[in-house]
């Protein structure tokens, strides 16, 4: 039984190339990643751009692949968690932000541009339904022809 899922799946543009830590423990690669929405203003009939910025990390040998790999620049598919965290610092601000802890990346190829909502809103044609058969009677001597 599924209890609980975070799962996180991104496609966006890196905005620089990426830096590994080294740390006694293993290794850390963290990126920023921008994700783009576009929208027609209501006002204006203006498409516009909407922007959100992600942070994303990657742990181990995935940072190492990481930073090796992707690029400035590069488009990329991102699948990991939502981790948020919360800490004060020395001068008594409170500070808080939300993470992808990536698990997997696939770096989309060069040129590219994928609007989802093109192939969303395409129609296809109907699927045709196999035509049921007819359920078959049921009598106690079949039991004795089961294997088991």
């Amino acid at each position: 039984m599924l209890s609980s899922l975070n799962k996180v799946s991104l496609i966006g543009k890196v905005t620089k190339k990426p830096e590994l830590q080294l740390f006694e423990s293993g290794s850390v690669c963290k990126i920023t990643l921008v994700t783009i929405d576009y929208f027609t203003d209501k006002k204006t009939g203006q498409k516009k751009e909407l922007n959100d910025w992600h942070t994303v990390v990657f742990w181990g040998d995935t940072a190492k692949i990481a930073q090796q790999n992707i690029l400035e620049n590069q488009w990329i598919y991102v699948e990991g968690k939502l981790k948020h965290r919360k800490w004060t610092a020395k001068d008594g601000t409170f500070h808080s932000n939300a993470e992808i802890f990536a698990n997997e990346f696939l770096i989309l190829p060069k040129n590219e541009h994928f609007k989802i909502d093109n192939q969303l809103n395409q129609n296809y044609p109907e699927t045709p339904q196999p035509t049921p058969k007819p359920l078959q009677e049921f009598n106690a001597t079949d039991l004795d022809e089961l294997p088991f």
